[in-house]
């Protein structure tokens, strides 16, 4: 009598283990999937609207708007298909160009944002260097905007709002064979 109530007292615990297990295992897919781009496993537009006002407490936190070129192009000529792995290759360059240094989101079709915490002048010009080597190694081309917290920013809406003018403003030279270094 006694062995068959231990019995049951262990396989009920293992049961309740093994179903809070299986709820906690489901959450974390749940919030995977909530905060991650399927198609290149960075973090996606919730993801960055939940971390972008951690940054203000930082130092001097950077945004980097990144927006890939011809994209359209590649999906009317070639199909979805290989525009899918233009974005994955930026995704890829983005990784192996920042590493640690910062955060990665895909927040739209083809347009990238990295957060970068604290980061000094000479800083961003190597993240950008790095960025710019590594997109020219596999041909990838994209426009691209930065900007720097100054003590004027009241949100860091307006950090992501000046990087995004530059992108679009570094996207019109480009179109146009007048690309600037960034200053």
């Amino acid at each position: 009598g006694l062995y068959i109530f231990v019995l049951m007292q262990v396989t009920r615990t293992i049961r309740q283990y093994l179903t809070k297990s299986r709820s906690h295992l489901k959450a974390e897919v749940y919030e995977h999937l909530a905060f991650t781009d399927g198609l290149t496993e960075l973090n996606n537009r919730l993801s960055f609207e939940n971390d972008i006002n951690e940054c203000i407490g930082n130092n001097r936190p950077a945004c980097i708007s990144i927006d890939l070129n011809n994209l359209k192009r590649a999906n009317d000529t070639m199909g979805h298909s290989a525009g899918d792995i233009l974005i994955r290759g930026i995704a890829t360059v983005l990784r192996e160009a920042v590493g640690n240094e910062g955060k990665i989101y895909r927040i739209g079709g083809d347009e990238f944002v990295v957060l970068i915490h604290d980061i000094t002048d000479d800083g961003i010009e190597k993240v950008l260097k790095r960025i710019e080597t590594v997109s020219y190694n596999v041909n990838l081309d994209f426009a691209r905007g930065v900007s720097l917290y100054t003590e004027g920013d009241t949100t860091f809406e307006n950090l992501v709002a000046r990087a995004d003018a530059e992108m679009y403003r570094d996207k019109r030279l480009t179109k146009k064979g007048r690309r600037d270094d960034y200053e």
